[in-house]
């Protein structure tokens, strides 16, 4: 469909709704906008059949002479009262029943397309870009706002915002929890939190904010048969359809006057200010999809977040940081390697982290930043593997297995366990579960190996489900805040004495760990430090970023700084060799690492 068409379909919307708002409808009894008991037929008048509505509790198309209105709103049509019900429980109109009737009072839109409404869901990495272009076009406050915003961002974590996309102005943003599976009623509910309460007036618009005016239409990308950036669950037309009986209307495309500012975001591909190419409108890069939980997520065979690492305002910021930084020691301050009994030979898992699966040393910075400290912190031998995840996957289990049960390794280093999964439903310890792997890796940390494990909830599982520790991770498990050594934990040994006793990192933390196998855990009175508007809030103490415990005759580790600081990296070497030295000894192997027999 050519851009005049589909802007000659916003164009039939709008006077479509002006001619019903311009027609009283006379006589009409509608229904409440509570649940009720069912009104006898009698009291019921039924509307013509309309082709904007569908039911807004079972979602069908609405049928000529079978449609019941909201009493409240006058905007949501039902087949029944019981559709009703469903829609006002369950499918959001509670929540936007009094926005829909504020939205429907609006002014007719500006035929002139002057105002056009983008959502745009972006994680880290879309946040680090749009701070790139932000800052090539000078406005660096803006561009200072937006890496700021994907500093603070927990894994996963989405910001929802809603923009008059021909300046990229934001009316509103919501920070998306990653366990939220997002809904059209969200969509729709948002969209009129934006359009009827921007944060501030809009310049671009002339628009104060206590005056909104009705958009020409709400821009919801992603989903179009012809657009190339297609999505599993396209949300343009289900919003649209919950919308529509207030007088907005979405698009998949970009159907306002002038270039959008979405094209400016990627002037290597379009040209500066080029709004189509090849006779297409820009879809590609912006389409929104409420399964993916990042961008991040979606880059796996690009850069990924290595650009959020590298911009170093993430590392600048976190208020108390810097005295760690400058209070921790050199590798120069702990003996060398051969003065220890046993080479450290590690075995360094990926594939698991957001960077995808086949992201090794130089494509993963995580991994890279991590074999690079083993290497020059404590003089390791590291060799890296990937771990395959999803079905059929037990071919590779066992090979996997087999490299750990060969004697070469007396550490395995395990990195991003947890990290990017998708909303369905998955077992704790997932992608580990029963088989090969976990058969192996139990038997070899108890027969003297040290696992050093980085990741979130799965981390925290699989120290419950496969070594039977009592760490947890729920609740606020992510944020940046000050930790406080614990000299206590016997596994330290002398290494206690060497490190910095506080240490800021933005980090997963773990709940319910013992004090005597604590590290670093928040101290009473610790705040976080973010953003200035959710800066300050309290931390409960006790929290671990990092933390080690004895399982049999090796060791388990986990740490959680999301960000591969060079405090935590240099921390995490020192700590493995510290390990693999006690328990080499403890174990009397040789190094081995505790081989076992396993039978597939």
């Amino acid at each position: 469909m050519e851009l005049g068409e589909r802007r000659s379909k916003v164009d039939a919307f709008h006077a479509r709704f002006n001619a019903k708002v311009a027609r009283k409808a006379s006589g009409n009894r509608v229904a409440s906008s509570r649940p009720a008991q069912p009104l006898p037929p009698q009291s019921f008048n039924y509307d013509e059949e309309d082709e904007d509505f569908v039911c807004g509790g079972c979602g069908t198309a609405i049928q000529h002479g079978q449609s019941l209105w909201c009493g409240a709103c006058k905007c949501t049509a039902y087949c029944n009262i019981e559709c009703q019900r469903v829609g006002w429980k369950r499918r959001g109109h509670k929540a936007a029943c009094k926005l829909l009737a504020r939205a429907k009072a609006l002014p007719p839109a500006d035929l002139g397309r002057n105002y056009v409404v983008q959502l745009k869901l972006v994680g880290r990495q879309g946040l680090t870009d749009w701070a790139g272009h932000l800052q090539r076009e000078g406005q660096t406050e803006l561009c200072s706002m937006h890496r700021e915003m994907a500093a603070v961002l927990a894994p996963r974590e989405r910001v929802l915002f809603a923009l008059e996309a021909r300046s990229h102005f934001m009316l509103k943003f919501l920070v998306v929890d990653p366990s939220k599976r997002l809904e059209a009623h969200d969509l729709a509910l948002f969209t009129l939190q934006a359009v009827l309460e921007p944060t501030a007036d809009v310049p671009t618009l002339n628009m104060p904010r206590e005056a909104p005016q009705r958009p020409y239409a709400i821009w919801i990308p992603g989903g179009d048969i012809a657009d190339s950036a297609c999505v599993d669950r396209p949300m343009a037309r289900p919003v649209g359809q919950l919308l529509a009986g207030a007088g907005l209307t979405t698009s998949t495309w970009y159907v306002g006057g002038g270039f959008c500012a979405e094209a400016m975001l990627r002037p290597d591909v379009y040209g500066g200010g080029s709004q189509c190419r090849g006779g297409s409108l820009i879809n590609t890069f912006v389409a929104l999809d409420p399964d993916g939980y990042t961008e991040d997520e979606e880059d796996e065979d690009g850069d990924g977040e290595a650009k959020v690492s590298g911009s170093g305002a993430p590392h600048a910021r976190g208020g108390g940081g810097g005295g760690a930084a400058a209070a921790f020691p050199s590798a120069a301050a702990f003996p060398p390697p051969a003065a220890f009994h046993s080479p450290l030979r590690v075995l360094m898992i990926g594939g698991l982290h957001l960077f995808g699966p086949d992201a090794g040393e130089g494509n993963d910075p995580f991994l890279t930043a991590t074999a690079g400290a083993l290497r020059s912190d404590v003089g390791a031998w590291v060799d890296v593997a990937m771990y395959k995840k999803g079905k059929g996957n037990q071919p590779a289990q066992r090979a996997l297995a087999q490299r750990l049960m060969s004697g070469d390794y007396n550490a395995c280093v395990v990195l991003g366990l947890g990290s990017g999964d998708s909303f369905r439903p998955r077992r704790p310890t997932y992608p580990w579960g029963n088989g090969p792997w976990r058969d192996v890796l139990t038997g070899w940390v108890r027969g003297g190996g040290v696992l050093v494990l980085h990741g979130e909830r799965a981390a925290a599982a699989v120290m419950q489900e496969f070594f039977g520790l009592p760490w947890t991770m729920d609740r606020a498990f992510y944020s940046r805040t000050d930790h406080k050594l614990n000299v206590a934990n016997p596994l330290l040994g002398d290494l206690a004495s060497s490190l910095p006793r506080d240490y800021n990192v933005k980090a997963c933390m773990l709940y319910d760990v013992p004090p005597w196998e604590r590290i670093y855990a928040t101290a009473l009175g610790a705040r976080t430090h973010s953003l200035p508007l959710m800066e300050g809030e309290r931390v409960e103490p006790d929290k671990t970023a990092l933390a080690a415990a004895q399982v049999g005759s090796g060791a388990v580790v986990f740490f959680g700084d999301v960000n591969w600081e060079p405090l935590t990296m240099a921390t995490v070497a020192m700590l493995t060799r510290r390990l693999v030295t006690t328990c080499v000894q403890r174990a009397g192997d040789g190094g081995g690492g505790g081989v076992v027999s396993v039978a597939y």
